[in-house]
């Protein structure tokens, strides 16, 4: 569900979450066992589907991943489900109406570093120029 939140809730969320060993008494007994289960699923929504909406929902997913990142949680997008006209309105129902699913994510702890994805040497690029 979405409802409107103070500019520093998401700090507070991710604090929350971010907690171990405690019962997260600001979202409830049943979101601790979740996070601590697995990872979680959430979604943005807009009351409008405009560029302007889209922007606002671009601050407000930067933010959220900062806060996470601040508070030892990872997340990641999955802009896969909104890019396709299909599977966004499938999700739509998911949020009240009159309101636009803006971005799908996954919200958990990271199982430890990662290692770096391929890029290309540099010097690949210089030389096709």
């Amino acid at each position: 569900m979405t409802v409107p939140l103070p500019p520093d809730a998401a700090g507070a969320l991710i604090a929350a979450l971010g907690r171990s060993g405690e019962p997260l008494r600001e979202m409830g007994e049943r979101d601790a066992e979740a996070l601590a289960a697995g990872p979680l699923a959430g979604l943005l929504s807009t009351a409008e589907d405009t560029e302007a909406a889209w922007v606002r929902a671009g601050l407000a997913w930067q933010h959220l991943a900062l806060a996470a990142h601040a508070g030892g949680l990872a997340v990641a997008p999955l802009t896969a489900v909104v890019e396709d006209p299909r599977t966004r309105r499938a999700v739509s129902a998911l949020v009240p109406t009159g309101q636009h699913v803006q971005m799908l994510f996954r919200l958990g702890r990271s199982p430890g570093p990662l290692p770096p994805t391929p890029r290309r040497d540099p010097t690949w690029a210089a030389s096709r120029s």
